[in-house]
């Protein structure tokens, strides 16, 4: 009996690895596939705000199928188990986050501002951080330090320090 419930659990663990294996790869091209759509539509409406004509509105038009589209993806990911990160006024997190830009707050430290682009998790596992705009006491930033690292020079894209929660 033993035996059978140890080969039962092997078994186990052997159907979530290769799941895993073949969902993951599968999940990060359908991320890949949602943010060029959303890179369309973005071009899409610069273009159209750009025109003053009826292809401009044509542009917009367009990129509002394209939405249509990208939230379909969307829906269909979250009904399969994915989840975006791209909640904002939340503590920063590294291992959800990754740091596109600091600005300066006099309000909050270390909280996310705003999402740049958004990270995703399937069952607990992190596929793409989340790429956020956090913020920084006043006090906390060089003079005109806006995104570098608070030790060195580097741009805090560069910067060795892992997070914001314990700064540099």
């Amino acid at each position: 009996v033993l035996v059978v419930q140890r080969i039962s659990c092997l078994l186990g663990d052997l159907v979530a690895v290769v799941e895993r294996q073949t969902l993951d790869p599968v999940f990060v091209d359908l991320i890949s596939q949602f943010d060029s759509l959303v890179a369309i539509r973005r071009e899409m409406l610069k273009k159209g705000d750009a025109v003053r004509s009826r292809r401009a509105q044509d542009l917009r038009e367009c990129a509002e199928m394209v939405l249509g589209s990208s939230v379909s993806l969307l829906n269909l990911l979250k009904r399969h188990g994915l989840v975006m990160i791209a909640q904002v006024d939340v503590p920063f997190d590294p291992d959800l986050h990754e740091v596109a830009r600091v600005e300066k707050d006099s309000q909050a430290d270390s909280r996310v501002l705003s999402v740049v682009q958004p990270g995703f998790v399937f069952e607990g596992r992190v596929l793409r951080k989340a790429k956020v705009v956090v913020s920084r006491l006043d006090g906390g930033l060089r003079e005109g330090g806006s995104g570098t690292c608070l030790h060195s020079d580097t741009s805090l894209s560069s910067c060795s320090c892992s997070s914001l929660a314990t700064p540099c």
